[in-house]
């Protein structure tokens, strides 16, 4: 029995949903190409998860997700959107990369190709698949399986697109929109953008808990179509209900574990915020959970020598 994954935020439900297809080997290739293994490696298996802004086409929300088979173990990734990529992109920043492709006249299949072959040079690693969701079809999957309950210690009060959501201490039952509020807000936060990938583990841990509770069939199907309609992906309908009762069975006893990809967040001298990688910490976990087997940045694209202080957290001498 092979790979269940999880996402979080605007993505995670997607993989979440239609992951099973990967150990029939139903998931088709964005890229053109299926990766074939042997050994330990095929039992590890890593996809990638966008979540893109409707308006600007930002991919303010990335994750992979990585399965261990043989551990049954899971490891969720964040990639920051302030992360410094030197891509050529309006001010060189990760989230960026996705749209500018786009404005060159790439369809948004052939853009999320070309972000997925992006991290792959960077990291050193291998997609099995990579799944993208905007902003819209995640309020309405969240809605399709009933909404998420999620815990705070301290009650927030957030913003997003003239929007206010307040939320007390304690327990709280998020609907679609509330949910896409809680994880894409980045007012009401005193270490902004930091602090919203915390709130996304939050989600995606509360998501986790929903799945555990019980889907039913209906729910899981009823998210699919949404997902299938709105998503940039080949699959279709027929491809993912004979596998979801697999799905149902093995989630409940994989373990999860959740990681931001190390760096620390910096402003540039014009006061842009970026959020820079730190070179060997990232490398160990790019190993370590995105099952990396080629160099990190063998190109130095995360490294920035221009701006006062950037190259001194990346620390690589070369």
């Amino acid at each position: 029995m092979k790979t269940f994954l999880k996402i979080a935020a605007l993505l995670l439900i997607a993989p979440l949903l239609i992951l099973p297809l990967a150990s029939c080997r139903l998931f088709p290739s964005l890229f053109g190409k299926s990766r074939e293994t042997s050994g330990e490696e095929a039992q590890k298996y890593l996809y990638l998860a966008v979540g893109i802004d409707d308006a600007a086409e930002n991919t303010d929300v990335m994750f992979t997700v990585g399965y261990d088979a043989e551990a049954n173990r899971i490891y969720a990734v964040q990639l920051p959107r302030d992360t410094f990529f030197r891509s050529g992109s309006f001010q060189n920043k990760l989230n960026q990369f996705f749209a500018a492709r786009r404005k060159s006249g790439r369809s948004r299949k052939e853009a999320l190709a070309d972000l997925a072959h992006a991290l792959e040079r960077l990291f050193g690693i291998h997609f099995n698949g990579c799944f993208a969701l905007d902003t819209e079809a995640f309020a309405a999957t969240v809605d399709a399986v009933g909404g998420v309950d999620i815990r705070l210690d301290e009650p927030k009060t957030l913003y997003l697109a003239g929007e206010k959501l307040e939320l007390a201490a304690g327990e709280s039952h998020l609907d679609g929109r509330q949910a896409e509020m809680f994880v894409r807000s980045r007012k009401g936060y005193a270490h902004g953008d930091l602090d919203r990938l915390d709130t996304q583990k939050i989600f995606l841990s509360a998501f986790l808990d929903r799945v555990r509770k019980g889907f039913s069939l209906p729910e899981m199907i009823s998210a699919v179509k949404i997902l299938l309609s709105e998503a940039v992906t080949d699959l279709e309908l027929s491809d993912v209900v004979p596998f979801l009762t697999l799905y149902k069975n093995k989630l409940p006893s994989a373990k999860t574990e959740f990681y931001t990809l190390p760096g620390k967040p910096l402003l540039s001298p014009t006061h842009l915020s970026y959020y820079v990688i730190e070179r060997d910490p990232a490398a160990k976990a790019a190993k370590q959970y995105m099952f990396a087997s080629s160099e990190f940045d063998p190109d130095r694209k995360l490294k920035n020598q221009s701006y006062p202080g950037f190259a001194e957290v990346y620390g690589d001498e070369r």
